[in-house]
């Protein structure tokens, strides 16, 4: 099993708690009621009361880094893991508690962003990330196109991970 590189899991919990301080820096500027979902439009159709927009979904994501952190470094597979298949397991949640935390902050304070444009930026992000990424990543259990006949042979999940890319 491979140790938890420490320092790099630490600033990105921390990068996933940073909006809670913007938040509390922001709290009197803050309306009561923030807008915790956007839909199609770009509108929000779901509201929150201050406190709960403020700390709740930047406690879900960090208890979502932490389940992805230790089943990643649980599986025995991951000693040839590619490093750069691991850094993106290490970003993906600092990146989208922060990219939240814009969308929620900049619409309760006024800015005129466009929501749905933005909107659209984080999962091409992701999946360009992934896709440039899941060829390079090793056979393994946690990361990647894990069906029986990939993990079976090499050269299929090498193939398979190639076109998915």
């Amino acid at each position: 099993m491979q140790k938890v590189n420490k320092p790099l899991f630490l600033i990105s919990s921390a990068l996933i708690l940073l909006p809670v301080l913007l938040g509390l820096l922001l709290w009197n500027r803050l309306p009561d009621q923030l807008p915790t979902h956007f839909g199609v439009s770009g509108a929000p159709d779901r509201w929150s009361g201050k406190s709960f927009a403020v700390f709740i979904p930047y406690l879900i994501l960090l208890a979502v880094h932490f389940f992805c952190i230790f089943l990643t470094h649980r599986d025995p597979g991951q000693e040839s893991q590619s490093r750069k298949m691991l850094g993106l397991v290490y970003w993906i949640c600092p990146l989208c508690a922060l990219f939240i935390a814009g969308m929620i902050y900049s619409f309760a304070l006024g800015s005129g962003l466009d929501i749905t444009s933005v909107t659209l930026l984080l999962p091409g992000l992701v999946c360009v990330a992934a896709g440039n990424y899941l060829p390079k990543c090793r056979p393994n259990h946690t990361i990647g196109i894990r069906l029986p006949w990939t993990l079976a042979d090499e050269d299929n999940w090498i193939r398979t991970h190639r076109m998915a890319g």
